[in-house]
């Protein structure tokens, strides 16, 4: 067996809090992840290719769980991750292939009886009893990082282009949390403020959309979201069907920023939509 990476020594590890599900899905940090893990214990790699092996997979992720944390799976998909499976030599789905302190060995191809993948099983957990791999983990869902506070720390710092960055990749993930959304609404605001003279812009009367948006900007960054909202509101009204609609979105946009359960953004909301009809 050819050694992918040189792996860390996790023998000594404990199981901590962290809980690993019987499969996790591959990308490049995982798979790093898991070829370091295998100095704990063994790992099962699926190969799977348009959904090809779902028998398989639940056979295998019984018999893992069976094993309570002394085995778990990963599964690459060799078409959206033919790169992964390059490095295996992998190019048949499904087929199964373990890793042992950080070395690839081929299992089976193909799907097989429920007996003989137990039995391949057994031989797997002997082969890493014998060279002490003999750690465990906790089973259980895959914990997602709080992406949240990260982001929040990013942009606390200041540092709203990297916020800006990781929040991208967190909608794509979660792309109808609220949390998320308002935190793109908060960096939007930040980055238009940045030059704007406020006490000014609290200052401004104008009809102009554009003007009224800057004004309200200003209003919630002094904390006064209630008339940043009437700000706008009060001249949705008597403005023209152009102007209505960019009155009407950057309305929304606070809605979202303020967050849509709100007192204040309900009844700005239920406001606007008595002027719409």
């Amino acid at each position: 067996m050819s050694n992918i990476t040189g792996g860390q020594d996790l023998s000594g590890l404990g199981k901590g809090d962290k809980t690993f599900p019987p499969f996790a899905v591959a990308d490049d940090s995982k798979l790093r992840e898991y070829i370091e893990l295998s100095n704990q214990l063994p790992i099962i790699v699926l190969f799977s290719a348009n959904n090809d092996s779902e028998q398989l997979k639940a056979n295998l992720t019984e018999l893992i769980n069976q094993g309570e944390g002394r085995i778990i799976g990963l599964e690459i998909d060799i078409v959206n991750q033919p790169q992964l499976a390059q490095a295996f030599g992998v190019s048949q789905s499904p087929s199964v292939v373990a890793l042992l302190s950080g070395q690839p060995a081929p299992l089976f191809q193909g799907d097989q009886p429920m007996q003989q993948i137990s039995a391949v099983m057994s031989q797997l957990l002997q082969a890493a009893s014998e060279n002490g791999v003999t750690g465990s983990v906790n089973l259980g869902e895959e914990q997602k990082p709080d992406l949240a506070s990260h982001i929040a720390t990013l942009i606390s710092q200041g540092d709203l282009d990297n916020a800006e960055s990781e929040l991208a990749k967190a909608l794509q993930q979660e792309p109808n949390d609220q949390q998320l959304i308002s935190m793109k609404r908060q960096i939007e605001l930040m980055k238009r403020m940045g030059e704007v003279d406020i006490e000014k812009a609290v200052q401004i009367e104008s009809d102009d959309p554009d003007q009224l948006r800057q004004k309200s900007d200003a209003l919630l960054v002094y904390g006064k979201a209630d008339e940043a909202l009437n700000n706008l509101l009060d001249k949705f009204v008597a403005a023209d069907e152009e102007n209505r609609e960019k009155i009407r979105n950057h309305l929304l946009e606070l809605f979202e920023l303020i967050g849509g359960s709100e007192p204040i953004v309900l009844a700005a909301r239920a406001k606007l939509t008595s002027m719409l009809f």
